[in-house]
């Protein structure tokens, strides 16, 4: 609990001491973000199960980073997207994420500019898929993995990016080869 508290006296610290060069709307500086996106495909695919699982979900995506210039972003950044299927009985469900580390480049210096994503993380993957023969199976790994992506700034603040984010990971019986198309809209603010 003090651990807690001398955190947040930190934060708040930080976040005071830079409210006079942050979020001015130019694209150098500090950087937090957070957006809603839609994964239209999921897939985290068991090597050893004879099953092919993907879905479709939504999903949020949380962004804080630093801009060097105008031109280079680098955030840590997590995004994931969640999915519960109802069938009559059965129950299927998937989330697949990512906690990275992000670099954006920006190839104009104003905003209405496209940008390409790149990024390496933690990977995680959780399933829970029912069979026809009314058996399951549940998984949670994590492992490593990336993100590639790109995107256009319509605004200083709104963004709109599409990222592929893949991995492989394991736990002690399973290995999963996951891969996700993302989609996201995000409000950022400098």
């Amino acid at each position: 609990m003090k651990r807690l508290k001398y955190f947040l006296l930190f934060v708040i610290i930080f976040l005071s001491s830079s409210q006079s060069f942050a979020f001015d709307g130019v694209r150098k500086g500090f950087t937090m973000g957070l957006g809603l996106g839609y994964a239209p495909y999921a897939n985290p695919n068991l090597t050893n199960y004879e099953n092919d699982y993907s879905f479709d979900g939504a999903g949020v995506n949380f962004i804080v980073g630093y801009n060097w210039d105008n031109k280079n972003l680098l955030t840590w950044e997590v995004l994931g997207a969640i999915n519960i299927q109802e069938k009559s009985s059965d129950n299927d469900a998937g989330f697949i994420g990512i906690n990275s580390i992000v670099w954006y480049h920006y190839f104009q210096p104003t905003p209405r500019s496209y940008y390409s994503i790149i990024g390496f993380g933690r990977i995680g993957s959780i399933a829970v898929i029912n069979n026809s023969n009314s058996s399951s199976i549940g998984f949670g790994t994590n492992g490593l993995g990336f993100v590639l992506g790109g995107g256009y700034e319509f605004t200083k603040q709104l963004q709109f990016s599409i990222y592929y984010v893949g991995g492989k990971t394991s736990d002690r019986y399973i290995k999963v080869n996951n891969n996700m198309i993302y989609t996201s809209v995000t409000l950022l603010a400098y």
